[in-house]
């Protein structure tokens, strides 16, 4: 008999759980394919790491969206899910590249949004930005 109100109290969570999430906006916001090419230096700074954050002013509810970049140089951008792309919206592009326990490859003003100077613009469509090239 213990079972009982144990499996209501449950139920109950669960019903309140279930009610919570589907109020308001949905959780998640649409994403485009979005793609770049990457340079450091003239060559691609494979398994660098590119990030793109919410600009300022945009809709606080976007998360950042990251990338990796490959041995061509290429990074495709992942949100919720890899290679998903990412919600459109305007951004700043972060970049960071470790190697092993070397420290960050790349100058320290790429990791901050206020002064890497990476501006990126996703459109509700398939997305090749231009390439970003990075320097010393």
């Amino acid at each position: 008999m213990t079972a009982r109100p144990a499996a209501r109290t449950l139920a109950a969570i669960l019903l309140a759980v279930g009610t919570a999430a589907g109020c308001g906006e949905p959780r998640f916001k649409e994403t485009f394919p979005a793609r770049v090419k990457v340079e450091f230096e003239g060559k691609p700074p494979v398994g660098a790491t590119i990030v793109l954050r919410p600009a300022a002013g945009s809709d606080a509810k976007t998360i950042p969206t990251v990338g990796t970049v490959g041995e061509d140089g290429v990074v495709v951008f992942s949100t919720y899910k890899t290679n998903d792309g990412a919600p459109a919206g305007e951004y700043a592009v972060t970049a960071h590249w470790f190697a092993g326990n070397s420290p960050n490859k790349l100058p320290a003003r790429y990791q901050d949004p206020a002064t890497s100077g990476l501006r990126a613009k996703i459109e509700g469509r398939p997305n090749e930005l231009e390439v970003i090239r990075l320097t010393k």
